[in-house]
């Protein structure tokens, strides 16, 4: 087999589509994968020893106070948080009750019924030795406890055969779908998947 030009591009182009990565980073896929901590902290270190060194100057090197008191100034009126309390409010109340995305009409209100506490939650994460039903992630790897979440989506069916215990992540996906979810999650606790 011979590996020409267009037999490389076509692998590349296909490793692209299968990392899903943005066309910004199309030329370098390690551009998708974000930095540990400790070479995030290493970079930094670097950066600081060749500004001590004198081989990187400064970009307010040449700035006067004023001229960088500015440039401060204006960077923080970029940044769309800074917002006041008005600006706050307006945008709270375009994304609440029926205006948001995760609105389902009749069931948004419902409160949870008294048997379904923190004593019913354990039993089900212990039941299920503490990992997720999606990930199969144990609760020590993650940075959250588990969910309990409602195989039927029903808030007051507390029945342990209809409650799974799931990962921050994986419950948010099953928001999508939800007869999907429903079917594939009491067929995986009868057995059957």
């Amino acid at each position: 087999m011979v590996f020409t030009k267009q037999f490389w591009e076509e692998r590349r182009s296909k490793l692209i589509k299968k990392l899903k990565i943005g066309a910004k980073n199309r030329k370098n896929p390690s551009h998708a994968i974000p930095h540990t901590k400790k070479t995030k902290k290493t970079i930094s270190e670097k950066i600081k020893e060749l500004y001590r060194e004198g081989k990187i100057e400064s970009p307010f090197k040449n700035m006067t106070y004023e001229q960088r008191l500015k440039q401060v100034r204006t960077r923080k009126e970029r940044n769309h948080y800074n917002r006041t309390p008005e600006q706050n409010m307006k945008l709270s109340n375009s994304v609440k009750g029926e205006k948001h995305y995760g609105w389902i009409k009749d069931r948004s209100f419902l409160i949870y019924p008294d048997e379904f506490n923190n004593g019913l939650k354990q039993k089900i994460k212990k039941n299920f030795r503490f990992r997720c039903q999606e990930c199969f992630r144990h609760q020590n790897e993650l940075e959250h406890s588990l969910s309990v979440h409602h195989i039927d989506f029903n808030k007051k069916n507390n029945s342990e055969n209809n409650l799974i215990p799931l990962c921050k992540s994986c419950h948010t996906q099953t928001n999508f779908n939800r007869e999907n979810w429903t079917t594939y999650f009491q067929e995986r606790i009868n057995g059957i998947a």
